[in-house]
C-alpha cells in the first residue's frame, strides 16, 4: 500500500511536495475510510482513498504524472531511450531547471516497508537510494550517487543487500547511467527486490495523455481473454443502469483479411434485443465507466493503487460516488487505494470523505505548484465543505477576471 509520494523539481513543482495517505486521528468514518496496514507503523492507520481538487492549471494532473513517470521508468528501465518514454521534465519557471527531477515514494508490502528514492534527467540517473524496515529498523540496501566530474558513479551496499561482492559488481557494471539499479538488478535475478519493483511496476495511472500511461490491464483485454473477468464486466455494466442487458464479443475477418474483434451491446426491446456497436454507438459516460472497470476490478483484486486524473469525466455524478465507495469500504479486503482529481464539488461530502482525505493544489506566487489537505484549515465535521470551497475558504479555485468582447 502507498503511504507517501513526495516530488521536487518537476513540472509544476518546484520544491519538494507530498501526498500522504497516513490518516489523522480522527476516529470520523475509521472503519470504512482507513485501514490499520501492519505494526511497522505503531498504531497509525492508512487512508483508503485521496480526492485532489484545484483551479485549471494549478498541477493536480502533474501529481499524477510524476507517479507515472516513476512507475514508468521502473517498468521500462532497460529499454532505450525514446519520445514516447515519459520526460523527465524539471519546473522551468525559477532557477533550477537545470537541476534533476526527484521523487521519493514510502509503501509497505506484506508488512515491510520500503523508502525509494530518485533523482534524475532525462539521460542520467544523478542518485537511487532504497531503505528498507524489516524489522521496524532500517536498513541501507543500496544507494549510487553520480559524479559529473569523473562521469562514474559511488555505490553502497549494505551488509543486508541480497547477493555478495561478486554479485553487487556484476549488478552495477551492468546498470546503465540512464537505467534504474533496481530495475537492472531484478532482470539479473534480484530477488530480494522484486516484490518491491512488481509493486512499482503494477501501479495503474488513468486518463493520462502524452505521458506513458498506457497500461496492459484494460477492461477490453480482460473482456477478451478471461471468462471471469468477462461475466464480471458484464453484469457491472448491466448494474450500472446503462440499459445494456448483456456484451458480446463478436469475431469476424475485415476486407482487408484481418481478423478483428468487436464489443456488441445488447439492449432489451419491446420485441426482443438491439445490439448496437459499443465503441461507435454507445455514449462517452457509457464508455468511460466500462474502460474504468477493468482497472477498477484489477486494483481491488490485488490490492494496488490506483491513479485517475479527472475520474468524473462524463459520469454522473452518482455514477463517480458508487465508484469511489468500492474503494471506501470494509469489503475491500486487499485494502486497494485510489488517488484522483476532480473539478465534482458534489463529492466534498462529510458521509463520503474524512478531511484528511481531500487535498488541494494550488499555484504559489511563483508559479509552482503547493499541495496542501483540507486538514490544514481545521473545519468542523459538519462543515459545508462544498460551499466554503466555493467560497475560497480553502484555497485552490481559479481567479477569474473581466472580459470584454
Amino acid at each position: 500500500m502507498l503511504i507517501e509520494f513526495s516530488v521536487t523539481n518537476f513540472r509544476s513543482f518546484a520544491g519538494k511536495q507530498t501526498l500522504s495517505l497516513v490518516a489523522s486521528k480522527d476516529t470520523t468514518l475509521q472503519d470504512y475510510n482507513t485501514f490499520e496496514p501492519c505494526k511497522g507503523l505503531k498504531g497509525a492507520r492508512v487512508l483508503r482513498s485521496a480526492v485532489l481538487y484545484g483551479a485549471n492549471a494549478s498541477g493536480k494532473s502533474n501529481l499524477l504524472k510524476a507517479m507515472n513517470t516513476l512507475s514508468y521508468w521502473v517498468r521500462h528501465s532497460l529499454w532505450p531511450r525514446k519520445m514516447f518514454f515519459p520526460t523527465m521534465a524539471p519546473f522551468k519557471l525559477g532557477d533550477s531547471d537545470e537541476a534533476p527531477c526527484e521523487f521519493e515514494i514510502v509503501v509497505f508490502i506484506d508488512n515491510v516497508r520500503y523508502h525509494y528514492g530518485l533523482s534524475a534527467k532525462q539521460d542520467c540517473i544523478y542518485r537511487e537510494w532504497l531503505v528498507c524496515y524489516p524489522d521496524s529498523r532500517p536498513q541501507r540496501w543500496f544507494e549510487r550517487e553520480y559524479r559529473p566530474d569523473t562521469d562514474s558513479y559511488d555505490w553502497w551496499f549494505g551488509p543486508k543487500f541480497a547477493g555478495g561482492r561478486s554479485q553487487h559488481q556484476v549488478w552495477r557494471d551492468s546498470t546503465r547511467k540512464d537505467a534504474l539499479f533496481l530495475t537492472t538488478s531484478v532482470s539479473l535475478n534480484c530477488e530480494q527486490l522484486r516484490k518491491f519493483y512488481n509493486w512499482l511496476s503494477y501501479l495503474r495511472v488513468l486518463g493520462l495523455s502524452g505521458t506513458g500511461s498506457t497500461h496492459d490491464m484494460t477492461s477490453e483485454g480482460m473482456f477478451q481473454t478471461d471468462k471471469e473477468e468477462y461475466a464480471v464486466l458484464t453484469d457491472f455494466v448491466r448494474k450500472a443502469d446503462l440499459g445494456i442487458d448483456r456484451l458480446e464479443l463478436k469475431k469476424y475477418e475485415s476486407e482487408e483479411g484481418l481478423r478483428e474483434e468487436t464489443i456488441l451491446a445488447w439492449h432489451k426491446t419491446d420485441n426482443g434485443e438491439k445490439a448496437f456497436d459499443f465503441s461507435d454507438e454507445e455514449s462517452d459516460g457509457t464508455r468511460q465507466l466500462f474502460r474504468l472497470a477493468g482497472p477498477w476490478r484489477y486494483s481491488l483484486k490485488y490490492g494496488l493503487p490506483l491513479f485517475i486524473d479527472e475520474l468524473d469525466r462524463s459520469l454522473h455524478p452518482m455514477l463517480t460516488r458508487f465508484l469511489i465507495e468500492f474503494f471506501n469500504s470494509p469489503q475491500n479486503t486487499k485494502n486497494a487505494q485510489l488517488i484522483f482529481t476532480t473539478h465534482n464539488t458534489s463529492l466534498l461530502a462529510p458521509d463520503l470523505f474524512r478531511r484528511d482525505q481531500i487535498w488541494f493544489a494550488e499555484k504559489d506566487k511563483k508559479r509552482a505548484t503547493q499541495l496542501y489537505s483540507l486538514l490544514d484549515y481545521s473545519p468542523r465535521k459538519d462543515e459545508a465543505w462544498e460551499r466554503g470551497y466555493l467560497t475560497g475558504r480553502y484555497g485552490a479555485i481559479p481567479v477569474i477576471g473581466q472580459w470584454k468582447w
